[in-house]
């Protein structure tokens, strides 16, 4: 991977067309029943982690790594998160503990 400061072109060597696919799917583990301002809130805090994390990337096989622990972190940056389950259910997650698809439980 190759280090860079420039934000644009380190969107531009990561995300590409099956790499963004498949982060946008972990993210989705996260987010699918989030409301609206609470994704967006989310996703905006997850980019600046993993724009944070990029001295980290040594091949290519990190990125996967580093998204994860940058969706974790966004998720720990709330006490809790609402999470809905039906049109009239929603369950308060905490943050801290929060691992995608595991709090539906």
């Amino acid at each position: 991977m190759i280090y860079t400061e420039d934000r644009q072109t380190f969107e531009d060597q990561i995300f590409q067309p099956p790499r963004t696919a498949r982060m946008l799917a972990e993210a989705a583990r996260y987010t699918s029943r989030m409301e609206t301002v609470d994704r967006d809130a989310f996703m905006r805090v997850a980019f600046e982690r993993f724009f944070d994390l990029r001295e980290k990337f040594r091949d290519a096989s990190d990125i996967r790594k580093y998204w994860v622990e940058a969706l974790n972190q966004a998720a720990a940056t709330r006490p809790f998160w609402k999470i809905w389950f039906t049109w009239h259910e929603f369950k308060w997650v905490k943050g801290r503990e929060w691992r995608g698809r595991d709090c539906y439980a």
